[in-house]
C-alpha cells in the first residue's frame, strides 16, 4: 500500500476513503502543539514548508532526504491547491502519518481552510476526479490538524507567523480543534500573518488578512519565551537557499521555507529565507 502512494501518480476513491477514516481519529486527538524533542529522540529532523499539490517535488525532497522511518520530517502546512496533484500530494503525507506518526508530522496551513481551498483548486480537483463529498471529507480532517509545533523546545514552528494576541504558548496548546480557520485572532495569525523588515511592532497585511510583523517583535518574543527560532513558511524568495542577514538583525531570527515551485515570486524576508527544507540536527 506504501509503495503504491509513493510511485504510482494516480490515487483510487477507495484509497482515499481507507485513509480518512483512521487520520481523521488520529489528529482529532492529537495534541494541540506537537513537542518534538529530537535531541534525545531523533538524530534529525527535516522541516519542508509548502507544497502546493506539487506531487512530483515531493517526491525528490524525500529522494533527497530518505524516507521515515529512517528520516524525520516536519511539514509546516499548505499541502493542496495551486498544484495538479493535490490529492496525490496530501494522501501521500496522510500515509506516512498514519504509518509512522512518531516520525512524521503535519501542520495547519492556510489553505488547509474551506473558503480558501474551494476557490484556489482542491475543490475543483476533488470534484472533478472524485465527488465533493471526498472534499467535504479532507475539509473535516483538516480541521483537526495542529498548528504549531515546538521542536527540542526552542524552535517553534508554524504556517503563518506571530500575533499580537500570542501571549505564551498555552495559548497554542488550548485552541480548540476541530476547528475552522476565523477571519480575525490567535488561529488566524498563526496561518496567515508574515515578516517584514519595513515595520516596526505590527503592521498591516497586504494580503488583507492577519498582520506583519516586525524585527523587533520576533526578538521580543524569542527572548520571552527562551527560544532560538521562528520558523514558517507561507513565503518564498525568487533564488533558492539564499542567505540574508542583515547586521542589525542577526538575533533576531525568523526563517522562511517552501518547496512548492508555483509561488516564486521574489519577495525580501529577515534574515534569511531557504527553499526545500531546514535539516535540524542535534549536537551530540
Amino acid at each position: 500500500m506504501w509503495f503504491f502512494f509513493m510511485y504510482y501518480s494516480h490515487i483510487t476513491h477507495l484509497y482515499s476513503l481507507m485513509m480518512l477514516v483512521p487520520i481523521n481519529t488520529l489528529l482529532l486527538y492529537t495534541r494541540k502543539i506537537m513537542f518534538l524533542n529530537f535531541f534525545y529522540s531523533y538524530p534529525y529532523i527535516d522541516v519542508s514548508g509548502d507544497v502546493h499539490g506539487q506531487y512530483s517535488d515531493l517526491l525528490r525532497l524525500f529522494e533527497y532526504g530518505g524516507l521515515p522511518p529512517e528520516a524525520n520530517y516536519l511539514f509546516l502546512g499548505d499541502y493542496v491547491d495551486r498544484g495538479k496533484q493535490s490529492l496525490e500530494t496530501i494522501c501521500l503525507l496522510l500515509a506516512y502519518k498514519i504509518k509512522y506518526p512518531e516520525n512524521f508530522f503535519l501542520l495547519r496551513g492556510n489553505h488547509e481552510c474551506a473558503s480558501i481551498n474551494r476557490i484556489y483548486g482542491f475543490y475543483d480537483e476533488c470534484k472533478r476526479r472524485f465527488n465533493v463529498r471526498l472534499w467535504k471529507t479532507f475539509t473535516e480532517c483538516f480541521n483537526c490538524l495542529p498548528v504549531a509545533a515546538l521542536v527540542d523546545e526552542k524552535i517553534l514552528c508554524m504556517h503563518g507567523g506571530l500575533s499580537p494576541d500570542l501571549l505564551n504558548l498555552d495559548q497554542i496548546r488550548n485552541l480548540q480543534r476541530p476547528t475552522d480557520v476565523p477571519d480575525t485572532g490567535l488561529l488566524c495569525d498563526l496561518l496567515w500573518s508574515d515578516p517584514s523588515k519595513e515595520v516596526q511592532e505590527w503592521g498591516m497585511n497586504d494580503r488583507g488578512v492577519s498582520y506583519t510583523f516586525g524585527a523587533d517583535k520576533v526578538s521580543e518574543f524569542l527572548q520571552k519565551h527562551d527560544l532560538d527560532l521562528v520558523c514558517r513558511a507561507h513565503q518564498v524568495k525568487l533564488l533558492p537557499l539564499v542567505l540574508n542577514v542583515l547586521p542589525h538583525l542577526q538575533d533576531c531570527v525568523c526563517i522562511s521555507i517552501c518547496i512548492s515551485m508555483t509561488k516564486m515570486t521574489e519577495i525580501n524576508f529577515f534574515p534569511s529565507n531557504f527553499n526545500l527544507s531546514l535539516s535540524i540536527t542535534a549536537n551530540t
